[in-house]
């Protein structure tokens, strides 16, 4: 099943030319952060001109880049069952050792 998304386009100003496009991203999607920008790159999210991106390419004024956001998903934590061994360890009475009668005490 697909995730929804949330498509966006921003535009390159004169300002941001020669910028590396995840800096750009960063610097128009506040709330993401480099890593995550690109991921979205890797995954094919964000287009330059219709077409697919790289991380390290330069923007260049008057382009426009499409990003889809895809929304995140829920990360709760799934029992599962796994096989554990139970090993028993039975100790007969073994008596505690006197220090002062120990076999290893040179005194006695």
């Amino acid at each position: 099943m697909a995730r929804p998304m949330s498509a966006l386009t921003f535009d390159v100003g004169p300002e941001h030319e020669g910028q590396r496009l995840d800096r750009f991203l960063v610097s128009v999607l506040e709330t993401h952060s480099r890593s995550q920008i690109q991921r979205l790159i890797k995954e094919g999210h964000v287009r330059v001109a219709g077409r697919a991106a790289k991380a390290n390419q330069p923007v260049k004024p008057g382009q426009a880049i499409d990003v889809d956001i895809p929304e995140p998903v829920e990360a709760t934590p799934k029992p599962e069952a796994l096989p554990l061994p139970i090993l028993f360890l039975f100790a007969g009475h073994n008596p505690p050792l006197n220090a002062t009668r120990s076999r290893r005490c040179r005194y006695q």
